[in-house]
């Protein structure tokens, strides 16, 4: 049973939102994101006052939730912007890995954190912002901006979007609630067919189009660039060594992998060169790590050149204690471990399926698309256990064709994603009126 949009309303606006916002007043005194969160939003309105106006014809806000899904985005932004230099785009986040690594990408003119979402904050937000477009990226949508952009009659696009049947939003009481939010939107581009298919059901009176992951326009290009820009520039491989890169990793993705180490072959082991890149690289998840495997060379020591750090072939493991290079490390790699699989859900399979290598990752795939696909298609080895992983690793380690035959397919599913950022980006550019991009 549906519970009524206005009781869902009152409730959102009189007891999540305060809830919320007490929750990241709370947080920050302990927890540094948010913190950085707190201080950061500080600036949003000094931002937003101080954008210039007279040298742009339009203005574009764009909200990601945080850095991997502005990624999904950035390819759009630059051929917008190519068509139309005088266009201004301004990126709003509301966690701090967006806000804090959004950098040397020149086509964003101004970023800013995204406040919480009430009806006040919104109203204030899109008034001082006062933006003739609107790009949401997925996921992260908030209902009182997404009300006051329709009551103010802004075009509004959702991209990349995906319906997840366990998500609470989908849950029956609130289906009314979730289809008013859907609504507020002009246009959506689904994901694939199957998330058109599941938009449809909900009967919203907002156009669908199907599209893809725009990220795989953005892969695209990585792969080209990648030869030609490494990361690392070193002699760091023997001719017989083959490189896995774990992406993204969580502890439980970490702990599985030494353990599936352990029970490989001391001939296939010595072959393999492992780049570890945890999706948060704290310091105490780095601490972690290199109590896990001891060997360890630091990336940043390995980029300075510094004492300890110029082992060459003869280091096992990089360990990557920054953020922003996953893309590109992965033009490094003859295998692919994908991190999340063990928690909330699956990272992104997407980058390193461009580089056309085969993927592993543990099971929790359900809310990715693309890693459904790519596992059903072939390319993603789903694992339970250490011992799962460690028969995938001597399989791709020992049979040199399994393993072509696997990187092919996820090379060819990212090239058939691709090119729709082109015709998301054309829709923008015919919604603020000015040439489109050829």
């Amino acid at each position: 049973m549906s519970i009524p949009v206005f009781l869902l309303r009152l409730f959102y606006n009189l007891a999540l939102v305060p809830a919320m916002r007490l929750a990241l007043a709370a947080g920050s005194l302990t927890n540094p994101k948010f913190a950085a969160r707190r201080a950061g939003l500080r600036q949003t309105y000094k931002t937003l006052r101080s954008l210039p106006s007279k040298k742009y014809r339009r203005r574009i806000w764009v909200h990601a939730a945080s850095l991997g899904e502005f990624e999904q985005v950035k390819t759009i932004i630059a051929i917008v912007k190519k068509a139309s230099p005088r266009i201004q785009v301004v990126v709003s986040f509301f966690s701090p890995s967006g806000y804090e690594n959004l950098q040397g990408f020149d086509a964003v003119d101004a970023k800013v954190y995204l406040p919480v979402d009430s009806r006040r904050a919104a109203r204030k937000f899109i008034k001082a912002l006062a933006p003739d477009a609107v790009i949401f990226v997925r996921y992260d949508l908030w209902y009182n901006f997404l009300m006051e952009l329709q009551r103010s009659s802004i075009p509004t696009i959702l991209i990349c979007a995906t319906l997840n049947a366990s998500s609470r939003r989908q849950a029956r009481s609130l289906r009314l609630f979730t289809r008013q939010t859907y609504e507020c939107f002009g246009t959506i581009f689904t994901a694939g067919a199957n998330e058109t298919e599941k938009f449809s059901a909900m009967n919203l009176h907002t156009e669908l189009m199907t599209t893809a992951d725009t990220r795989s326009d953005r892969i695209v290009e990585a792969v080209k660039q990648a030869a030609d820009n490494p990361i690392l520039t070193r002699e760091y491989y023997r001719d017989d060594s083959l490189v896995l890169v774990a992406g993204s990793t969580w502890p439980a993705d970490e702990s599985i992998l030494q353990a599936a180490l352990e029970g490989l072959p001391e001939d296939l082991r010595r072959r393999l060169r492992i780049i570890l890149a945890p999706h948060e690289p704290t310091e105490e998840h780095l601490q972690s790590l290199q109590l896990r495997f001891p060997t360890g060379i630091l990336l940043s020591d390995l980029e300075a050149g510094l004492p300890g750090a110029d082992s060459g072939g003869d280091a096992q493991y990089i360990i990557v204690n920054s953020i922003g290079k996953l893309l590109r490390l992965y033009g490094h790699a003859d295998l692919a471990l994908i991190g999340g699989g063990f928690g909330d859900g699956v990272h992104s399979v997407s980058e390193p399926a461009g580089y056309g290598i085969p993927l592993a990752s543990g099971p929790d795939i359900e809310r990715s698309p693309d890693a459904v696909a790519l596992r059903d298609g072939g390319a993603l080895t789903v694992f339970s256990s250490a011992e799962d992983l460690t028969d995938w690793l001597r399989l791709m380690l020992g049979d040199s064709d399994r393993r072509i035959q696997h990187g092919k397919i996820a090379a060819d599913f990212i090239n058939r994603a691709s090119g729709f950022s082109l015709v998301i980006a054309n829709r923008i550019i015919s919604l603020l009126e000015v040439e489109s991009y050829k």
